[in-house]
């Protein structure tokens, strides 16, 4: 009979507390010293056992199959061997095959008998209901905490875990990026494979440093857990993390994502095209190169254009932008009067914010009645399977939207106390916007324009109408100080 150590260590956490593979190993070995036993062969690995396809177990099987010698193996415990009903199966059927003689552990030894092997199949059963009843527990502690607003595994991209309080912080340093992306991609005007390149060029980089991938990026823009909203397996919960992006920047990139059309490539992009159209005849204008210049022209789409043969460079329409951000500058007395007309506008809001909270909280008990009418349903093998998730989908989206706004209302409360630096520092920043506009590539001057702009109504080399976007039709319309508060939705 030949003698024959396996050693193993499992990856998981669960089986932390097990020896490790030396400690095994050297223990095996003084168990064989003391019984003169020589060791004619050493298996070791770092693998669970909860279900087939370890390796070096496998390998371990095959030698003794192929050799048909008679062995004993030696072992710190029978779970080492199987956790699972396949494997110990084999150790019996190789024991009935007399290519296993005996099996001896730390403190007892299994011989090919029926009343050992009898005991060994009670050992692996029971080393198989501890990894079921584990992955049970661990199943339903997660989901008790997903129920609470809890995350119960890494953070994702943008995200740190907390290992103190066990909670989820916002990145600072990566958080930005994941904004960024989801700007990006909801504009419509930027592939995945853009979007991605841009964020490379950017500075976006991984945890350990490595560039970000194309399906990473997908991954980001597809996880409702950068909106406040997770999900697991066929469950949805609140988390209580603070959201990077709102629903509606969340539901506008999906809608890119499931667009019909695929994306069109753009060949050469161009910074201005989409912003402007023609005063003539309402089309937009196009772009082409010509000897290493931007040229923009009407697409006379409607074939009765006479301005679609006249060409403006990329640098005559930049200038025809340049004179709106002279236009927000605005001085600190007018931040001052701002301010004021805000915390004044705060205080008629407070009064309508309770209304709006009365509703929203009936409206949340509405859904709440819904969902169990649906679940009793389906208990009751009324409503389909498929059905009942399509609709409980839906109802879990209407229950996070109104709590998210009931959320808004909250910290609404609280808002006045840094009212003035939110207003400061956005009139500040816009004194910078012509600088960054200036000194920016064609990727940034597009999103500075479209931010501040769009349809702008061009004739010749003037600005006959346009559009501003908010905040800065407040600023550029000539506001009045109780419209202020507009302010805020920057």
């Amino acid at each position: 009979m030949k003698y024959i150590i396996y050693c193993r260590k499992s990856t998981e956490s669960d089986d932390r507390q097990i020896l490790s593979i030396d400690s095994q190993e050297s223990t095996l070995l003084d168990l064989a010293r003391k019984n003169g036993y020589e060791i004619f062969q050493t298996f070791k690995e770092s693998k669970s056992a909860k279900k087939p396809g370890r390796p070096v177990f496998n390998e371990m099987m095959s030698f003794m199959e192929k050799t048909k010698d008679e062995y004993c193996i030696l072992t710190w415990n029978l779970d080492r061997l199987a956790r699972n009903s396949f494997d110990g199966g084999n150790i019996i059927w190789f024991m009935d095959q007399r290519f296993i003689t005996e099996i001896m552990t730390c403190d007892k030894v299994f011989k090919n008998n029926a009343d050992d092997k009898m005991m060994m199949n009670m050992v692996f059963g029971f080393a198989k209901k501890y990894v079921d009843d584990l992955s049970k527990n661990v199943k339903r502690g997660n989901k008790t905490k997903m129920e609470k607003g809890g995350w119960p595994g890494f953070a994702p991209y943008g995200y740190l875990n907390d290992k103190a309080n066990k909670t989820i912080l916002v990145d600072e340093e990566r958080a930005g990026y994941v904004k960024r992306c989801f700007e990006l991609f909801s504009s419509g005007r930027f592939s995945l494979k853009d979007v991605t390149k841009i964020m490379e060029e950017e500075g976006m980089r991984s945890r350990g440093g490595c560039k970000v991938s194309k399906s990473n990026i997908q991954n980001i823009l597809t996880n409702s857990f950068y909106y406040g909203f997770m999900h697991k397996g066929d469950n949805y919960y609140q988390g209580n993390h603070e959201p990077l992006i709102s629903k509606k920047t969340f539901d506008d990139v999906h809608e890119v994502l499931n667009r019909r059309s695929r994306f069109k490539k753009e060949k050469h992009f161009f910074h201005l095209r989409g912003l402007f159209t023609c005063a003539v005849c309402g089309c937009s204008l196009t772009a082409s190169k010509k000897k290493g210049h931007d040229y923009y022209y009407c697409t006379n789409g409607k074939r009765v254009c006479s301005e679609h043969k006249n060409y403006l460079r990329s640098e005559v329409l930049d200038s025809l932008i340049i004179p709106f951000f002279d236009k927000i500058n605005i001085d600190e007395e007018i931040i001052e009067i701002a301010y004021e007309s805000v915390k004044e506008e705060k205080r008629l809001q407070g009064a309508n914010n309770v209304e709006t909270k009365e509703i929203l909280v009936k409206q949340l008990e509405g859904v709440k009645r819904k969902q169990e009418v649906l679940l009793d349903s389906f208990v009751s093998q009324t409503t389909p399977k498929d059905i009942y998730a399509s609709k409980m989908t839906k109802l879990n989206g209407e229950e996070i939207y109104i709590k998210q706004r009931l959320s808004s209302l909250e910290l609404e409360k609280n808002k006045e106390a840094i009212i003035d630096d939110k207003i400061r520092d956005f009139l500040l920043n816009t004194k910078k916007l012509k600088d960054d506009y200036l000194n920016s590539n064609e990727i940034k001057k597009n999103t500075i324009a479209n931010r501040l702009l769009w349809n702008l109504s061009v004739s010749g080399q003037k600005v006959l109408n346009y559009k501003a976007k908010e905040p800065f039709n407040v600023l550029l319309n000539g506001p009045k100080i109780c419209d202020t508060v507009s302010l805020l939705r920057w």
